[in-house]
């Protein structure tokens, strides 16, 4: 069983945000820390492309979606 839950660091513990099916009292296994970003370090890639790179970026990705979805 492979699965991503969310946790809370408290008291030097990881305590899963909700119960974890599968996985049996005292069953070792092995996780992977990856912090939640924050607003903080979303606050730091503001205005790092100009407004033509990011009106570039937005129309090649609307030109991809388009490719996609016609495929369906």
């Amino acid at each position: 069983m492979t699965t991503t839950v969310e946790v809370l660091f408290e008291d030097h513990v990881l305590k899963p945000l909700v119960p974890i099916e599968g996985m049996q009292e005292h069953e070792r296994a092995w996780v992977m820390i990856r912090p939640l970003a924050s607003k903080a370090s979303l606050r730091r890639l503001f205005g790092t492309l100009s407004h033509a790179d990011a009106q570039s970026m937005r129309e090649t990705i609307d030109r991809e979606f388009e490719k996609v979805e016609g495929q369906w």
